[in-house]
């Protein structure tokens, strides 16, 4: 196929390591000594009578986890309080993100209100050593004290706020326990001393199905919902709420509807026969249509199936290989592995969402697919200061294979925003994966009245990343009829929106090759979304995907779409130049600019969840500098509040200039590295991949020009494949 301006790749060949400036001052600390003295000493005397009152049986091994509060202006890696750990003999177990008043702020114009974000470190230490720290505080090393000048508050964590209020039900007596605490041979004693505490209170805690994540481990526990707080006092709890569910994918008449016209689907072989896409659903009914194409497979330990779910998995499976039947061009694109994970107990079996959990768990770790969709999840909204298990085992998959994970957002937009209950559900909150919301029409950015809503977590804080068509009653999502050959259904919801979206990746992997990996891909979806010109980030996330992958594979007139794929060691920076070509501009000049990475999470901390960050500076000129004695040239904003979302997985932004303003423009990538909010000094090296897209419609053979300015550097990506013709 010639005649063609495809995507411009290996864009990391342009890529150099770059020296950074040093310099910064020193804080403004809102506490003297004294005063930081004075104001911790009956905190940690208080904290230590707290402790003491505790039963022993609540603090295993006779330890505590206690909180530590840290000034809202003291929330980067470089204040973590290291040496009061040390000297306490404390270790963090985990955090969370709290709004606070500062007793004193130490600058001129505080926030409105006089109200901050800061962290809450939950550390762990013995009875006896907790007995000890009002005597370190007032005896203590000079770098201690200046530790002890960032402090906000030392206290015993509130029992009352473990318990997730408003969302107990006094009719249920399944409830879902996190514990501080690894399932490793050096935290066992604190998993087998709250089942011990479960039996004083006659309770049952069903370790066998507990599950680990980070720092956490989710236990089911059988429990009179009457001493719920009883079950609370155990030190080493950080919450209990309702056992989730498993979502509801029951269909209603008012979302599926069959038609009476008959439907041929395609009649040919996946674009791409040496893909193997993986969901994970409700299976498929006997005498499929979609067998063609399709490998249904049942994991181990799952029961008999369900209609309703099997009807669901092939409606999602249908989306998966054709998109909407009314789509034009619908050919599929892989082959696709479909795994039941959902048997007849699924809705009723309060346990249900840990089986399938391992059931998906088992999949990933045996077979390590480089491409799944789940349209299935807890019936759970996600929460600002918890990582569920679910997001966090996504999440670390992801970190440690190459793989584009899509899932579904949810379909609870219509409940009620100020709750909270309408936010996206879990684990669309992946901060690796690609959450996935329902637009109302093909090619709208409106999101369907019942698509669930952002905003995600910080970090992940654009959440769902993307829409894709997912139906509504005027303007229906098509399936293939799991009841009917040769017959289409018409539906609705991010269930289906999910894997049309994993499609369109699909599309371009077998289009272009594996010479694009699957994060690069993600980002793909994310550069080529349409906002429709609006900013409406909590709707539609940074816009709704193309239909046709054309779209995101062509570069129109005037433009030149460049992909970087390279990876960058920790603390390190890389300077990425512009694919400009070095002829005189004309006109007005706009850049698109997406950066996307994954890395490792810690889910016990979701103030600090990404252990990597990216810190990006955008230089437009190369011969302005700040002063004489600058060393790099004058940086501009690019991405939006670039201090606050440096430890984002995904950076999107899209700016316009004057040609005299821009010159051998460059971005310069730091690699930021943390664990447990601090430093991270063995972090991995880290895969990124940028995606630049200049436009000058004044230059119109731009594309060319991008070529023969770097010659043997940058190269057009080619079709893999011939197809008849390219389509969505």
């Amino acid at each position: 196929m010639t005649g063609y301006n495809y995507l411009i790749g290996f864009g990391e060949r342009l890529t150099e390591p770059v020296h950074p400036a040093t310099g910064g001052g020193s804080p403004a600390y809102p506490y003297t000594i004294p005063d930081a003295q004075q104001r911790l000493i009956p905190m940690a005397e208080s904290l230590y009578a707290a402790i003491v009152k505790l039963p022993t049986k609540a603090k295993p091994a006779g330890r505590a986890v206690v909180a530590i509060t840290m000034h809202p202006q003291f929330g980067a890696r470089s204040y973590f309080p290291n040496r009061i750990l040390q000297t306490f003999n404390a270790k963090v177990v985990g955090s969370r993100r709290v709004s606070i008043t500062p007793e004193r702020w130490g600058r001129k114009n505080p926030p409105p209100e006089g109200r901050g974000e800061a962290s809450r470190l939950y550390v762990t230490a013995s009875s006896r050593t907790i007995a000890v720290w009002p005597s370190y505080i007032r005896s203590a090393e000079e770098g201690f004290m200046e530790e002890l000048r960032r402090l906000e508050g030392i206290h015993a964590p509130s029992i009352e706020r473990k318990i997730k209020q408003g969302l107990i039900d006094r009719s249920e007596d399944i409830y879902e326990v996190v514990l501080h605490a690894r399932d490793d041979p050096d935290n066992r004693y604190i998993i087998e001393g709250f089942k011990q505490w479960c039996e004083e209170w006659h309770a049952k805690a069903v370790l066998e199905r507990r599950i680990s994540a980070g720092g956490l481990t989710f236990i089911p526990v059988e429990v009179n919902p009457e001493t719920v707080i009883e079950l609370a006092q155990f030190s080493f709890l950080r919450v209990i709420r309702p056992m989730p569910q498993i979502r509801s994918i029951r269909p209603s008449i008012t979302r599926s509807i069959q038609l009476p016209d008959p439907i041929a689907l395609p009649d040919r072989d996946p674009v791409d026969p040496s893909t193997h896409a993986v969901i994970f659903d409700g299976g498929l009914p006997t005498g499929s249509d979609l067998e063609r194409w399709c490998n249904a497979r049942d994991t181990i330990g799952v029961g008999p199936a369900e209609a309703h779910f099997t009807n669901h998995g092939h409606s999602v499976t249908s989306a998966l290989l054709f998109s909407s039947l009314n789509t034009p061009n619908s050919v599929p694109y892989s082959y696709i592995d479909h795994f039941r994970v959902l048997d007849e107990k699924s809705e009723d079996r309060p346990m249900e969402l840990y089986d399938v959990l391992r059931r998906i768990e088992d999949v990933l770790t045996q077979r390590k697919p480089a491409f799944v969709n789940l349209s299935i999840g807890p019936c759970l909204p996600i929460e600002d200061d918890e990582v569920h298990a679910w997001t966090a085992l996504i999440d670390e998959y992801c970190a440690h294979n190459s793989a584009l994970i899509t899932v579904a957002a949810g379909n609870d937009g219509g409940l009620n925003w100020h709750s909270g209950n309408a936010r996206i559900q879990v684990p669309a909150d992946s901060v690796n994966a690609l959450g996935v919301g329902a637009a109302s029409r093909p090619d709208s950015a409106s999101r369907a009245p019942y698509s669930s809503i952002g905003p995600g977590r910080s970090p992940g804080t654009v959440k769902p990343d993307v829409l894709a068509f997912g139906g509504n009653s005027s303007a229906p999502f098509l399936v293939a009829d799991p009841n009917r050959s040769g017959f289409a259904l018409a539906t609705q919801g991010t269930s289906y929106a999910a894997p049309s979206a994993l499609r369109t990746a699909l599309g371009v992997r077998a289009i272009l090759g594996k010479v694009l990996d699957p994060l690069t891909l993600k980002g793909l979806l994310i550069h080529c979304a349409d906002d429709g010109g609006t900013d409406n980030r909590r709707e539609t996330g940074w816009g709704v995907i193309p239909t046709d992958v054309n779209d995101i594979i062509l570069c129109p007139e005037g433009t030149a779409r460049v992909i970087y794929q390279g990876v960058i060691d920790p603390a390190k920076y890389i300077r990425a130049p512009l694919p400009l070509p070095n002829q005189t501009l004309t006109g007005m000049i706009t850049v698109t600019a997406t950066i996307t990475f994954a890395c490792e999470v810690d889910p016990q901390d979701p103030p600090a969840y990404t252990r990597a960050g990216l810190e990006v500076r955008f230089r437009p000129h190369a011969e302005r500098y700040q002063t004489d004695r600058s060393l790099h040239p004058m940086t501009r904003s690019f991405f939006p509040d670039i201090r606050n979302t440096k430890w984002e997985n995904v950076l999107h932004a899209r700016r316009s200039f004057q040609p005299r303003t821009i010159h051998n423009p460059v971005f310069d990538l730091h690699y930021l590295a943390r664990y447990t909010g601090t430093n991270y000094p063995r972090a991995p090296k880290m895969s990124y991949s940028l995606i630049i897209t200049i436009e000058t419609p004044r230059i119109p053979d731009l594309y060319d020009q991008v070529l023969r300015t770097y010659p043997n550097l940058l190269e057009a990506l080619t079709p893999a494949v011939e197809i008849p013709v390219l389509g969505s």
